[in-house]
């Protein structure tokens, strides 16, 4: 595991999902694990060209593997807590055993992401994302009861320069506020960070977050864009003159120390 940057609002790593050591307790998590460098077959154009045997070989190859990132997801995240798993209508099944597999959590429903925009696939070209909703053996929701199992966010087909399946930072801050009861402060859990999109979502918000990343290369542009992104927010926050950067930091809290380069 490498430390990429420290600050009161992230610590972002380069590590494995599996083989970083978590040394905190999440208040919720939010992740959009790799399926086919996992083994899934069902995503994207592959979908129809896998057999029978192929699509049930990697569905039991994806299962095992994922069944230990849910008791590593849930080991680091209080039992009273939620997540998020980005997923399809193929995968979401498997979401719900390898929970009940390996944790005392439940996937209860899922959420369904209109992106207000195609993808891919064929006949029918892809027009949403699924969003597995995971619940932890103490959960009790106290936020609105009217929220709707379907979220509109528009994903522009090809215009995610940060990472192919980048997710619109906008919609991770629905689902960590909108979509969740925990207050301003509450700390994140993604350990499949990518781009860092999270940490951005996070900063916006005014939540915390623990993220690490496998691809090496891709963790340090993440960073980079994570740094740039708080930097313009400060400014803006500091041109509006209602609050200063450092007043805007308070109620982050001071959970993982001073800034490390």
């Amino acid at each position: 595991m490498k430390l990429l940057h420290q600050d009161a609002a992230v610590q972002l790593h380069h590590g494995d999902a599996l083989g970083v050591p978590i040394d905190v307790q999440a208040d919720a998590f939010i992740i959009d694990p790799p399926w086919a460098r996992a083994g899934g077959l069902h995503t994207g154009r592959s979908s129809a060209q896998g057999s029978a045997s192929d699509l049930a070989g990697a569905d039991q190859f994806w299962a095992y593997w994922f069944s230990d990132v849910c008791a590593k997801l849930t080991s680091a995240t209080k039992p009273t807590g939620h997540g998020f798993v980005f997923c399809d209508e193929d995968t979401y099944p498997l979401l719900r055993r390898c929970f009940a597999a390996k944790s005392a959590w439940a996937v209860t429903q899922p959420i369904v992401w209109d992106r207000e925009s195609m993808g891919l696939g064929s006949p029918f070209r892809a027009g949403h994302e699924m969003i597995a909703f995971a619940r932890g053996p103490s959960f009790k929701w106290t936020g609105s009861k009217s929220l709707l199992d379907v979220i509109r966010c528009r994903w522009p087909y090809g215009a995610h320069p940060n990472h192919g399946s980048e997710k619109p930072v906008d919609l991770l801050v629905r689902l960590m506020t909108e979509y969740s009861d925990l207050p301003p402060g509450a700390l994140w859990l993604d350990n499949f960070a990518g781009s860092m999109t999270s940490a951005v979502a996070a900063a916006r918000c005014g939540r915390r977050l623990w993220g690490c990343e496998l691809d090496e290369d891709r963790a340090i542009a993440g960073v980079r864009r994570y740094r740039e992104d708080t930097a313009q927010l400060d400014t803006a926050i500091g041109r509006l003159g209602a609050i200063t950067a450092e007043k805007a930091a308070e109620p982050v809290g001071p959970l993982f120390g001073a800034h490390t380069p």
